[in-house]
């Protein structure tokens, strides 16, 4: 996707698309395609500190200014209350193939910007190539970090930082914590000069009647020193990692292989489903609690979910060749399974997920069945879900949380009050928007699936189908 100024005539025009790129482990960076942020969820490094939860905000941007001949310009764009930066109108062209890439013109000086992640890794690394004319220039970098829930917001009374330079950077440890935040650059020098960002305004967030205003910390700023007719290649990373590598270029190089080789796995030669497989990617992540793969549910706030991993799956996985990924995903929920149920969710806050849903149980019947369509990997589903499976039909049928029982025809009916338990599950406050209380048809549906689906395991694993049968003719 490529896009030129006249996408972003005005502040507003360049704020109504938006960029995003992610690391595998629920962590991402995004913000607009002028650059300016306009959500508290935005920011170059949202890091998952207990991977794919306990998302924070560590560095909201990198605002950049350049010198040409004793004047200063300005790349960046930011709002505060009345006033907005006008970085965006040197902006000439945004590229996304498949990394967010701007193009900044001023006289005869360009500065072509990367932004990516490190897979596996909370990093985001900024890789700068700069073209200089006939005068010399300077390139100024200055870092706004922050600390907070990426649900949150923060204020310079609410933040309290202790920074640490370094040869190459900057160090700095927010005094609430014991995570140490690492920005390094592969040239110039770093000036530790302590300043605020204050009342960044999120429009987003303002237009959703949510509190807009949040202050950021800089440390000090970066400054790369050019010669006249000068090309330069400059590489910052972020990270609340170790820092082992600032070559961009090998950087860059190393996350264009790893892609290249998730297309290489698909298997397509179509160029827009290629672009659909790498989005595929970034929703695929890695869960901590059980060392395996799984699916968070949407950017910029979402976790993982379980009915939304298994509709989702299929696609995500199986027509992607991703198979380890989709028996990982599998297991990850199953471990979870308590009284029939799969988690609903895993929640930012605690370890402990949340199980108020009639049909993610039986989304993951759907799964499996596609599992074995893709693989015919019976061996697998006996020895590690089958008894889940099973586990899951009885609980149906015999009652379980929430009022999820199999009624004396056949259909499954949940519900009780306070909970939203459908895939429609609005909830504001205490005040469940669509309870849908009883034997909704979707639900029954699925349960018909999931006995038909036991039906055929059961034969192929010679355990007696009666009870299947019979009661999938009933419903």
């Amino acid at each position: 996707m490529e896009f030129g100024k006249s996408y972003w005539r005005t502040f507003e025009q360049g704020t109504q698309r938006e960029w995003l790129v992610t690391n595998g482990l629920g962590g991402f960076a995004c913000s607009t395609i002028s650059g300016a942020n306009t959500r508290r969820y935005h920011g170059l490094l949202v890091a998952a500190l207990n991977p794919p939860v306990r998302r924070h905000l560590i560095l909201s941007k990198l605002d950049e200014s350049i010198e040409i001949g004793g004047k200063w310009y300005e790349l960046f764009t930011n709002q505060t209350p009345g006033y907005t930066s006008s970085g965006f109108l040197h902006l000439q062209r945004f590229i996304l193939n498949p990394f967010p890439t701007f193009v900044y013109n001023i006289q005869d000086v360009y500065v072509e910007k990367k932004v990516f992640m490190i897979h596996g890794k909370n990093s985001v690394v900024v890789l700068y190539k700069i073209s200089t004319g006939d005068s010399p220039a300077s390139l100024r970098v200055a870092p706004l970090v922050n600390y907070r829930d990426y649900h949150g917001d923060s204020s310079k009374e609410s933040m309290k930082f202790k920074k640490v330079k370094s040869t190459s950077g900057v160090e700095v440890r927010p005094r609430s914590s014991n995570i140490r935040i690492k920005i390094k650059s592969s040239e110039g020098s770093f000036t530790a000069k302590e300043d605020w960002f204050n009342n960044m305004e999120y429009k987003a967030e303002k237009e959703r009647g949510l509190k807009s205003i949040e202050d950021h910390y800089i440390p000090g700023y970066f400054e790369i020193k050019l010669n006249a007719n000068d090309t330069r290649i400059v590489t910052f990373v972020a990270s609340t990692d170790e820092i082992d590598n600032v070559n961009g270029l090998e950087l860059l190089e190393n996350e264009e292989e790893r892609i290249i080789g998730v297309i290489e796995k698909a298997g397509y030669r179509n160029e827009f489903v290629n672009n659909l497989v790498i989005a595929a990617d970034s929703f695929i992540t890695y869960r901590n609690s059980t060392q395996s793969s799984t699916i968070v549910a949407g950017y910029p706030w979402f976790t993982d979910w379980g009915r939304d991993t298994m509709v989702a799956l299929t696609g995500l996985t199986l027509v992607t060749n991703r198979f380890d990924d989709a028996k990982d995903i599998l297991l990850t929920f199953t471990r979870y399974i308590k009284d029939g149920l799969i988690p609903n969710m895993f929640p930012d806050e605690t370890e402990e997920p949340i199980y108020n849903t009639v049909d993610a149980s039986l989304w993951l019947f759907e799964a499996v069945y596609k599992y074995l369509a893709y693989t015919e990997d019976y061996e697998f589903v006996s020895e590690k879900l089958f008894p889940s499976l099973k586990q899951i039909i009885e609980k149906y049928v015999e009652g379980t949380h929430f009022s999820i029982k199999m009624d004396v025809d056949g259909l499954i009916s949940a519900g009780e009050e306070g909970f939203q338990l459908t895939w429609m599950d609005a909830k504001v406050g205490d005040w469940v928007v669509t309870p849908r209380h009883g034997k909704a048809v979707e639900i029954n549906a699925l349960w018909y699936n999931a006995l038909k689906v036991m039906e055929h395991l059961a034969e192929k694993f010679n355990f007696s189908t009666r009870m299947y049968t019979d009661a999938a003719e009933t419903v």
